[in-house]
Order: C-alpha cells, then structure tokens, then sequence
C-alpha cells in the first residue's frame, strides 16, 4: 500500500492534513466545539485540562417562545454573561 495515488488526491501529505483539519474546524464552529491539532505528545496534558475545565463549566439554555404560532420563523434573542475572567462563550444551534 502506497501514499499516492486516489488516498491522496495527488496532494502532499502537508495539504491532505490541511484540508482535513479545516473541515474539522468548520464542524466545530458550526455546533459550539473546539479543535486541537497538538504537535507533540507534550502539548496532550495542556490540552486534556482544558477539554475538562470547559466541559466542567458548561450552561445549556433554554427558550420557549411566547408565540405558539410554529411557523418556522426566528425569534432573536440576546444572552448576555457576566463573570470574573471574561469566559469565552461559544454557541451551539440545535
């Protein structure tokens, strides 16, 4: 088995894992996530702590719109976050 030929593209190994790691991107920000590409085995430690910290302190909210009209439309809303350390806040639309 080779490293040319269809698996590749006729890309380098370099572009084959750029491409890769920009779809992967875009899936996380598309659904509230994150991505982590560590060069080396030491940057895992860093990265693990992290991934805990934020799964650690994670909200969900809810909405129920006072319009029981169902007709697909949108609603807009504004969340607002106060907190000591000025926390990222990401979002997720399900």
């Amino acid at each position: 088995m080779g490293l040319g030929g269809n698996l590749w593209d006729g890309k380098t190994l370099a572009a084959w894992i750029a491409a890769r790691q920009k779809a992967l991107e875009a899936l996380a920000e598309a659904t509230g996530g994150a991505t982590y590409f560590p060069r080396n085995v030491s940057e895992v430690e860093r990265i693990a702590t992290q991934v805990a910290h934020d799964i650690r302190n994670q909200y969900t909210i809810a909405y129920t719109p006072l319009n029981q009209a169902m007709d697909g439309s949108f609603r807009q809303i504004k969340v607002t976050v106060k907190a000591a350390g000025n926390p990222t806040v990401r979002r997720a639309d399900r």
